[in-house]
C-alpha cells in the first residue's frame, strides 16, 4: 500500500507471469496513497477494479471516484469487492490475452476475501509453505 510496494507488485507479476495482463482489485485505507496505486498499477493493459472494504478507515466509493477522475485507463469502482470480482471474472472470460486477477491494497480487504473464501485461504497458505 505504498508506491514502492505497488511498483514491486507490478515487477513481480511481470517477472513470474510474463505476458499476463493483471486485473487488480484494490481497496485502500484513507491514510494511504491512492494516487500511487493508480499510477503504478494502471496502464500496460492492466485493469483496475476499486472497492471499499468494511472499515471506517477504508476509502469510500465516492473517494475512489474523486481520485480516479480523469485517469486513463479509467478504473472501475464497485461498492463491494464481490461485485468487483464478478466483473473481473467476466473480463477474464472475454479476454484473448492471458490474465490474472490480483487482490491488492489493504490487508483488511485481503482478510474479507479470505474469510469469505476459506478454500482460497487454505490454498494460499499451503502454497506459501512449499
Amino acid at each position: 500500500h505504498t508506491p514502492r510496494s505497488f511498483a514491486a507488485l507490478r515487477a513481480t507479476l511481470q517477472s513470474h507471469l510474463p505476458g499476463y495482463r493483471p486485473l487488480f482489485i484494490a481497496g485502500l485505507a484513507r491514510d494511504k496513497n491512492p494516487a500511487a496505486l493508480l499510477r503504478n498499477l494502471g496502464g500496460d493493459g492492466a485493469k483496475l477494479f476499486l472497492t471499499p472494504y468494511r472499515s471506517s478507515r477504508s476509502l469510500t466509493e465516492e473517494e475512489w471516484r474523486k481520485f480516479a477522475q480523469g485517469r486513463r485507463p479509467r478504473p472501475r469502482i464497485f461498492p463491494e469487492w464481490q461485485q468487483a470480482y464478478q466483473e473481473a471474472r467476466k473480463v477474464l472470460a472475454r479476454s484473448c490475452a492471458p490474465s490474472v486477477i490480483c487482490f491488492t491494497g489493504s490487508f483488511y480487504l485481503a482478510g474479507e476475501v479470505l474469510a469469505h473464501n476459506p478454500r482460497w485461504a487454505a490454498r494460499a497458505f499451503s502454497m506459501r509453505s512449499r
